[in-house]
């Protein structure tokens, strides 16, 4: 398990970009402190999937885009799109 995910609080926090894709079992085991052989479980699995690239042809979105004669409208996908599972957009990845 990654460090960044603290597994011995009442709350489970998951970082994003933390786990890598593929399906995980969850699985919560309770343990009386009294009576250590007393014990409970439960279990859920999760399925962490790739995020959708969010495509901007321009760098604040189509709304920039005003009427006018003879101006240079320059679309760039490649610099202005975002990849929600990196830091930064790699446009030569597809």
């Amino acid at each position: 398990m990654n460090q960044a995910v603290t597994t011995t609080l009442s709350e489970l926090f998951i970082p994003a970009q933390t786990l890598t894709y593929g399906i995980y079992e969850l699985k919560l085991i309770v343990t009386m402190t009294a009576v250590p052989n007393l014990t409970s479980s439960a279990s859920t699995y999760v399925k962490i999937t790739p995020s959708n690239i969010q495509a901007n042809l321009l760098q604040f979105g189509t709304s920039m885009i005003t009427q006018g004669h003879q101006q240079n409208l320059t679309l760039d996908p490649g610099k202005f799109s975002i990849d929600p599972d990196t830091a930064t957009f790699n446009a030569s990845v597809s």
